[in-house]
């Protein structure tokens, strides 16, 4: 059996007691239980299943709320910031800010420079530049996997940097 039985469904007339505390109480008859258990304000969880089941003292509800929270899954939070190849100085140092306070909250970043204009190599090779500027700005916090280019994008995947 894998699901604990609580007060009424423990079917046995002499179960061993462990109190709420982790101490052992001892063999005692299932009423004798309940009204300890009555008096203290918890539970009787039967937690092994032998001729003699054991049974402890506790509170149910916050046994399966605490098995529930970890059983949930942490999806991964992805977020993005957009620049531009153009971009002046002020608005990048508010992205960098928008950029560390997301990795500061364990968020992945997705960070992009959109290229405007004509697409030539003198622009693309500029634009490269300087998100590889832009990269090692904040190595400090944050590391990166490798630069994608996309038509008239730059990609690069930020994460967390493990200290």
């Amino acid at each position: 059996m894998s699901k604990n039985l609580v007060n009424d469904e423990i079917v046995s007339s002499i179960i061993k007691l462990i109190l709420e505390d982790g101490t052992v109480f001892g063999e005692v008859t299932l009423s004798e239980a309940k009204i300890m258990a009555e008096q203290r304000g918890y539970d009787i969880i039967q937690v092994s299943f032998d001729n003699i089941p054991v049974c402890k003292l506790g509170d149910y509800g916050k046994i399966v709320y605490n098995s529930n929270k970890h059983k949930k899954s942490h999806k991964e939070v992805t977020k993005e910031i957009k620049i531009s190849n153009n971009i002046a100085d002020h608005d990048l140092s508010i992205k960098h800010k928008q950029i560390r306070d997301f990795l500061s909250k364990n968020y992945k970043v997705k960070y992009i420079m959109e290229i405007k204009g004509r697409i030539n190599s003198g622009v693309m090779e500029l634009a490269k530049n300087k998100m590889m500027k832009n990269i090692s700005e904040l190595s400090d916090v944050a590391k990166y996997d490798k630069v994608n280019f996309q038509d008239k994008n730059i990609n690069v995947s930020l994460t967390k940097l493990i200290k």
